[in-house]
């Protein structure tokens, strides 16, 4: 089952955030990462999915929010 859209980064889903910015830029830019965490979804999506959560009809082909990292570099 995929992750829950409120649960943290995995460190898996960090460095796939961290390789898509790096790899934005030539390899001689130094990037200083300042943070690197879930972006929270939109309310009206993750209101659809935490009222199925919640009434026991989530299963696991229900559409769930997008996991996004915000990067700070």
């Amino acid at each position: 089952m995929p992750p829950h859209p409120l649960k943290p980064l995995s460190i898996e889903e960090t460095l796939t955030a961290r390789n898509v910015i790096r790899n934005a830029y030539p390899e001689k830019v130094k990037i200083f990462f300042r943070s690197i965490y879930a972006q929270e979804p939109p309310k009206d999506e993750l209101v659809t999915f935490l009222e199925l959560e919640h009434s026991g009809r989530l299963t696991d082909s229900t559409p769930r929010p997008a996991r996004l990292a915000k990067c700070q570099y």
